[in-house]
């Protein structure tokens, strides 16, 4: 090769493709949102989930994004950060009170999409909490997790879980990256169309992170090249391997 590649200052160039998956997730966002109903998305990490559902933040349907972390997971520090993005107001110090302030702020219709991110953070607990606050004025309420929250869907010794999952109204699983996932992301990312290239970035995204690692690789191994070239095998070999990918 004629240029070596490394890890360093590696500017992005994984930006939004509509693919197959991107279009479903966007189908299931807004029947939700005509019809004020919960969707559940669930599947493995890196096929595009979270992409989508911040291309859809963006196109101004007032829907609110809330990605969870481990230091939101308990009811007090969930209820204020609610209490905080959707009502406008300060939030209180204690449960009950911001409680009220999410009842009465889904009562006169303040609150529109609600997108729960990495929802499999979230205890059985505040999954019903959100359930109440949806069963007082129906809106639309979106959860997004992994393979783990959808293991939870199969649990029937959980109570307060099984009072959300009958009011799921939609659902989306996602295995794994699709064919047509890979092919779109791949034309963007000009990685070249030979059938060997095109198994080796398949295998790869179907067996070492989905589609973010598409990305990665793409990225790496187009440093060097022009923009209009493509990037060959070769290129996608060396960048995978020092990205510890493999097929």
């Amino acid at each position: 090769m004629a240029k070596s590649m490394n890890l360093v200052n590696r500017s992005s160039r994984f930006k939004y493709v509509e693919t197959p998956t991107a279009k479903s997730i966007i189908n299931l966002l807004d029947y939700c949102k005509t019809e004020n109903d919960i969707g559940v998305i669930v599947g493995k990490p890196g096929v595009g989930k979270t992409t989508a559902l911040k291309q859809y933040v963006l196109t101004g349907k007032a829907v609110t994004f809330c990605p969870m972390t481990p230091a939101l997971n308990s009811m007090g520090a969930l209820l204020k950060f609610l209490v905080a993005h959707l009502t406008g107001y300060h939030p209180e110090s204690h449960l009950y009170a911001n409680h009220e302030l999410l009842m009465s702020a889904v009562e006169n219709s303040q609150i529109g999409m609600l997108i729960i991110d990495e929802a499999q953070l979230l205890s059985d607990q505040i999954i019903d909490e959100l359930r109440c606050l949806y069963d007082h004025n129906n809106f639309p309420l979106i959860f997004c997790g992994n393979a783990e929250f959808r293991s939870r869907f199969n649990n029937t010794k959980a109570a307060s879980f099984t009072q959300f999952t009958s009011r799921v109204g939609v659902r989306f699983d996602i295995d794994e990256p699709r064919q047509g996932d890979i092919e779109a992301i791949s034309d963007s990312l000009r990685i070249d169309q030979s059938v060997t290239a095109r198994k080796y970035i398949t295998d790869i995204a179907k067996s070492s992170g989905g589609l973010r690692i598409i990305g990665k690789i793409a990225n790496l191994a187009g440093r060097g090249i022009g923009e209009k070239e493509t990037i060959k095998l070769d290129r996608l070999k060396e960048a995978a391997k020092l990205l510890g990918a493999k097929p």
